[in-house]
C-alpha cells in the first residue's frame, strides 16, 4: 500500500475544497489581480478569480479607497468591472490620482476606455 511523503500530506488542497470557498479565499490575496501569478493557475481556477465580484473585492482591499479601485482597474477595460466598483465608490469623490485632483467616474472615464451612458457603461471603441 503506498503512502503520501510527508511533504504530500502538508500540502493545502485548494481543488479539493468548493468553488465558493476557493473565491472566498482569492479575495484575501491582494497581490494580483487573478488572486495569484496567472502561471500559477489552470483554467479551473482562473475561472473563480475572474469573476468580476471577485477582481472587485480584491481591488477595493489592494488600492487605498474604493475611488482609487475604480480608477485602476477602470484602466484594464472591463466594464462589468466598472460597473461594480461604481456601485462601491463615491464616483463624486475627488480622488488623487496621478498628482491632480479629479472625480474618481471622471478619472475613470479618462484612464480607461469606457465612457458613461446613464447608469450604464460601454467600451469605447478604438
Amino acid at each position: 500500500m503506498a503512502t503520501e511523503s510527508s511533504s504530500e500530506s502538508r500540502r493545502f488542497r485548494l481543488l479539493d475544497l468548493p468553488s465558493a470557498v476557493i473565491g472566498r479565499i482569492g479575495t484575501f490575496a491582494t497581490s494580483h489581480r487573478l488572486a495569484f501569478p496567472t502561471g500559477a493557475l489552470n483554467q479551473y481556477l482562473k475561472s473563480i478569480f475572474a469573476h468580476p465580484v471577485n477582481i472587485t473585492a480584491r481591488a477595493v482591499a489592494h488600492y487605498p479607497s474604493p475611488e482609487h479601485s475604480l480608477v485602476k482597474e477602470s484602466s484594464k477595460g472591463d466594464v462589468e468591472i466598472g460597473r461594480v466598483l461604481a456601485t462601491k465608490a463615491d464616483v463624486n469623490a475627488l480622488a488623487m490620482i496621478n498628482d491632480s485632483k479629479h472625480s474618481a467616474l471622471a478619472e475613470a472615464v479618462q484612464y480607461g476606455h469606457l465612457k458613461p451612458r446613464g447608469v450604464c457603461w460601454t467600451q469605447v471603441q478604438t
